[in-house]
């Protein structure tokens, strides 16, 4: 995956309150230099992008009749998004990133993303986590028995510690596998054009790359989609420091779907 990528510049003055002296009760108020928290945050440019259809077809299994309705109204995509700071200078903590992606083209509509709220619990307690792909393209953190029973050994990357095993099950694509450990999640956008992401912090600095998934529909027979993308990021120093929020520029990605 290819990158959008900005240079983000975090500069504050610190003040503290200084006595004059054992006699001298005022207190003063000094400046010190200022200090330069070099973030580079980035935006994938070049979204990974599974059809959720050709996904049911190479495990070789007849569609239920619900499901090819909905695939003879509408192309059902995966789209992996993609958004990461890495600290190049100073020692800037990362409070949040926030990923906010917005579809131009209209009729499209958000099915599910990963991850979402629901597994907020599940990523302040596992270093990874699985769960399962529904025919329609919904997530769950739970498997079935009738899924774990009839895995296939094919194997369908979607980026570093992501993947999806196939189900030869009529009702699943298959059983997700994130191998990282994710920051809480906030997700918003279902039933929308659009997708937005909060990631905060855990036991680990939030930097490096970070993987989320968007389940949408598009208009039968549509060639490309557009997106106008942005990132947020809220960084400290640390005590006494004021959180800083800077949002990158916004950017169009097409992405050819045939």
């Amino acid at each position: 995956m290819e990158y959008f990528e900005e240079n983000l510049i975090f500069e504050e003055i610190k003040t503290r309150k200084l006595k004059r002296g054992l006699l001298d009760n005022t207190n003063k108020s000094t400046d010190i230099a200022p200090s330069i928290l070099g973030i580079v945050l980035r935006l994938g440019n070049t979204p990974i992008v599974k059809d959720l259809k050709k996904l049911y077809e190479y495990s070789d299994k007849v569609i239920p009749a619900d499901l090819q309705v909905l695939f003879e109204k509408k192309d059902i995509y995966l789209i992996v998004h993609a958004i990461s700071a890495i600290r190049l200078s100073g020692s800037a903590k990362v409070d949040e990133l926030q990923y906010n992606a917005e579809i131009i083209e209209k009729g499209t509509q958000t099915i599910d993303l990963l991850p979402n709220t629901s597994f907020k619990e599940l990523a302040t307690i596992n270093l990874g986590f699985e769960g399962a792909l529904s025919g329609n393209g919904n997530f769950s953190a739970t498997l079935p028995v009738s899924l774990t029973q009839t895995l296939l050994p094919d194997e369908i990357t979607l980026g570093a510690g992501m993947k999806i095993q196939l189900s030869s099950n009529a009702n699943f694509v298959g059983k997700f596998t994130y191998s990282l450990k994710f920051p809480v999640i906030q997700a918003a956008g279902v039933s929308s054009n659009f997708c937005t992401w909060v990631l905060n912090p855990q036991d680990k600095p939030l930097l490096g790359d970070q993987l989320l998934i968007q389940t949408v529909a598009i208009p039968k027979g549509a060639e490309k989609i557009t997106y106008k993308v942005k990132g947020v990021c809220k960084a400290d120093k640390g005590l006494f420091w004021k959180q800083q929020i800077i949002e990158t520029s916004e950017y169009k990605i097409e992405i050819n779907l045939i």
